[in-house]
């Protein structure tokens, strides 16, 4: 149970501090992988805003398949957060999912940590939490301490290797700006706060930080309050994409935490020329993209927040069918094992959802220069491969002779 997660974290003596690893919100993917990883520590699905049927059946999904992968697989099952603009007077704002972000860890810190008891046991607060995205797939374990892992980060001199109170670290997304600076901070902040102590320079070097978030218990709970408070004010001002990274960006300029910001994390941009961890992807020959050698140097994980696309192999995790991971569902069809040796520089649309497929399709098409056609090689061949590693093991484990076995193309299919 969730009361046995948040006592094994103040008993369990280790070397390590206790690791929390949360995927929010849930994905089933992603247990998969962590059991394949051997990921260390208790690891945590939050899902919020499931009606009564869907809550019962999600937990009953996962204690007939996930838990039993490990006992220290949760669910965390929570309210929908996402109108929380409307409901604290900012407006008709539109549902906002990713409010369940702030306001779903901070429910799991309160209710399984008890970091809102004064009563909890004090080593609680040492623990280590990673707060994850649901896109996201491990290829090796995450962990705390980087001072033996193989790792690129921002800054040439680090403020530190080691996760511990008052050194977070994060990813430096291939993605995210600085807008956040420019909003309205007194209203993010009730009047309470500014980020005159922050530099211009120091937005990217030691704010703007993304997914993977990994903190201490104490600093991320002191982060998840304030992140929740700020939140819905930042939609309030900037009602589009990013509003809850903005938030989470200036609740830790307001409490002095700057993150070690890492490169090599996560992959997902294939167009960034100085973010994330291509340096690695980049060193592989062309024959080597699709299938790694065991001892190349690669990202902890990968995060396909993208489309991905390459001639006609495509991967998007909204083309992918809802019921993916179960004994009906066809698994994905690879893309060719010498794709990135094509050298394509082009790739096709697929057909939008719905399209007849008898109707011809006239794909437009995307260009790339040959270092970026690399990348998406690399993101086409380990996504497919790890989506259907994850099929493919629920089907061997629980489905017999009733497992689909064949294979289909995002792009051709119209009906995910």
């Amino acid at each position: 149970s969730e009361s046995d997660e948040g006592k094994r974290s103040a008993d369990t003596q280790e070397e390590s501090p206790p690791y929390h690893m949360i995927f929010s919100p849930a994905a089933t993917i992603n247990n998969t992988h962590a059991y394949k990883v051997k990921q260390a520590g208790t690891v945590t699905r939050i899902c919020s805003g499931c009606k009564p049927n869907e809550a019962r059946a999600l937990q009953e999904f996962h204690d007939k398949y996930i838990q039993p992968l490990n006992d220290n697989f949760f669910l965390h099952l929570t309210e929908d957060f996402g109108l929380l603009t409307k409901r604290l007077g900012l407006g008709e704002k539109r549902h906002y999912k990713y409010m369940n972000k702030p306001y779903g860890l901070k429910d799991w810190m309160e209710n399984v940590l008890g970091m809102n008891n004064a009563t909890r046991a004090a080593q609680v607060e040492d623990g280590i939490v990673m707060l994850l995205d649901p896109d996201m797939i491990l290829l090796r374990p995450m962990v705390h301490d980087f001072r033996q892992e193989e790792t690129i980060f921002v800054q040439n001199k680090p403020r530190t290797k080691v996760v511990k109170h008052g050194y977070p670290m994060a990813q430096q997304d291939g993605y995210l700006d600085n807008r956040w600076m420019y909003l309205n901070i007194s209203h993010i902040t009730a009047g309470k706060g500014n980020i005159n102590h922050v530099a211009g320079s120091d937005g990217p070097i030691l704010y703007n930080s993304g997914p993977p978030y990994l903190a201490t218990v104490r600093d991320m709970y002191r982060i998840a309050v304030l992140w929740s408070e700020y939140a819905p004010r930042v939609y309030d001002v900037f009602p589009k994409l990013f509003a809850e990274m903005f938030g989470f960006i200036i609740a830790t300029t307001q409490l002095d935490l700057p993150h070690t910001l890492i490169k090599s994390l996560v992959v997902s941009t294939t167009g960034t020329r100085s973010r994330e961890g291509w340096k690695y992807i980049d060193a592989l020959s062309n024959d080597e993209i699709c299938s790694p050698p065991p001892d190349a140097p690669l990202p902890i994980g990968l995060h396909y927040c993208k489309r991905y696309l390459l001639d006609r192999s495509f991967f998007s995790k909204y083309r992918l069918k809802k019921n993916y991971i179960s004994c009906e569902s066809p698994m994905l069809e690879p893309p060719p094992a010498d794709l990135a040796t094509r050298e394509h520089t082009k790739a096709y649309v697929p057909p939008p959802h719905g399209h007849n497929m008898e109707i011809k399709w006239d794909a437009p098409n995307r260009t790339f220069e040959l270092w970026q056609s690399k990348r998406e090689s690399f993101m086409l061949c380990a996504l497919i491969s790890k989506v259907n590693e994850a099929a493919m093991h629920f089907k061997k484990s629980n489905c017999g002779e009733d497992a689909n076995m064949t294979f289909y193309s995002l792009f051709t299919d119209p009906n995910h």
